[in-house]
């Protein structure tokens, strides 16, 4: 039996197999709307341009430098822009994409089948969005029998037997260009934190060598040579061991309650009771070895840790990103687990600067990490939006139809 519900456009949604969708919209088969495309082309003599897909939707990327002599088939096939290309082998996990500008020509083993799209019915640019879904990824699944791994591969009949809801072209586009919106700002966003954090290392370095100067000045500025490098004539030397005494956590307690459980990975858990109730840097002992965590509250640090209890005084903000800057590993293991000992870490010498000086560096690179963190937040919040419309949208629970592009 069929269901009609009124939308904000007032246009009546029915009852199909893929639940309730407009009116104007087709449930259609994949095979109505690709194309199979068979581009042969004989074993290049010369390396020449190809492609993987990712899994989990992550679309393609390029490999330049393909050789003949490493490959035993004696014929590829050729992938255009604009093309669905799908890894038969990992299409169960996601491994299916729109092939970009700069894949056009890219060759292919038979494990790639290739599609073009009838335009007149989809768009690729909507479609893109469609392959992204987990009920789509699941499709792939259910037709992809076998075992794990290269076992399991794609049912090719099957594929194209998938239904898919497809909007009118007009609603397509419109949809495609909302999506792509968002996708394009979130984009933005990462490239600035990655900018942020290249900056970031770029100014420790800095800083840690030559302290608070202007950059113009650097060749004026007075240095000496250390076990640990160039540094400024007045700035000392101290280990850890003369800043702090270097503790071990302890295993995590039962009882549940809001004080943060930081292991070497960082807080996994809280308890009710602190082990430590004053700020520290908690250093992993093993697993995640020599990777430090900055806490400023009461905390428990876990047996697989260790924490500095402090004997002198020093900016905790200047020490903990000199120990990211210049992190202690786990090569001291005897096991294949990684572990930091405690005398390599008491040993750990840091540049000392007056206290001022320390607090202005922690100063800089704080400012940095208050807009690292803002634009990690904003990457966050760009994420939520992408996923909500994408639901909303190919589910038609938001219509853009009647939005003038």
């Amino acid at each position: 039996m069929k269901r009609n519900i009124q939308t904000d456009t007032q246009e009546k949604h029915i009852e199909t197999d893929l639940g309730l969708f407009p009116k104007s919209w087709k449930i259609l088969e994949q095979k109505e709307f690709l194309i199979p495309q068979v581009r042969i082309k004989p074993k290049p003599i010369i390396k020449y341009k190809s492609i993987g897909i990712l899994s989990h939707g992550k679309g393609t990327f390029l490999k330049l430098d393909c050789y003949p002599k490493k490959i035993a088939l004696t014929k590829l096939y050729e992938v255009k822009a604009g093309d669905l290309v799908t890894n038969i082998t990992f299409a169960w996990e996601g491994a299916i994409a729109i092939a970009k500008e700069e894949d056009d020509s890219a060759l292919v083993s038979h494990r790639f089948p290739t599609f073009t799209f009838r335009h007149s019915l989809v768009n690729p640019n909507f479609f893109q969005y469609i392959i992204i879904q987990k009920w789509y990824v699941n499709q792939l699944r259910l037709i992809s029998p076998g075992s794990a791994g290269r076992n399991r591969v794609l049912n090719k009949k099957f594929f194209l037997k998938i239904k898919v809801p497809i909007p009118t072209p007009q609603e397509q586009e419109k949809i495609g260009m909302i999506l792509e919106l968002i996708r394009n700002d979130k984009e933005k966003t990462e490239t600035v934190i990655i900018s942020l954090k290249t900056l970031k290392k770029s100014l420790m370095k800095y800083l840690y060598s030559y302290g608070i100067s202007n950059f113009k000045d650097i060749n004026s500025i007075e240095l000496r040579e250390t076990e640990i490098g160039l540094l400024p004539i007045k700035w000392g030397i101290k280990k850890v061991s003369e800043l702090s005494k270097v503790k071990y956590g302890k295993s995590k307690p039962k009882e549940k309650g809001n004080i943060p459980v930081v292991g070497s990975s960082g807080v996994y858990s809280h308890t009710s009771k602190s082990l430590i109730n004053f700020p520290t840097i908690v250093i992993g002992r093993k697993g995640n070895a020599g990777k430090p965590w900055l806490i400023l509250t009461p905390c428990f640090p876990s047996d697989t840790t260790f924490y500095l209890e402090w004997k002198d005084k020093i900016d905790l903000k200047y020490l903990f990103e000199y120990i990211t800057l210049n992190p202690l590993s786990g090569k001291y293991a005897k096991t294949t687990l990684p572990s930091l000992k405690r005398p390599d870490l008491e040993k750990l010498k840091i540049p000392y600067p007056p206290l001022p000086e320390q607090q202005q560096i922690a100063s800089i690179l704080s400012i940095v990490d208050n807009k690292i963190e803002v634009e990690e937040k904003r990457k966050e919040s760009l994420n939520e939006l992408f996923k909500s419309m994408l639901h909303n949208l190919m589910s038609a629970k938001i219509r853009v139809n009647h939005l003038e592009v």
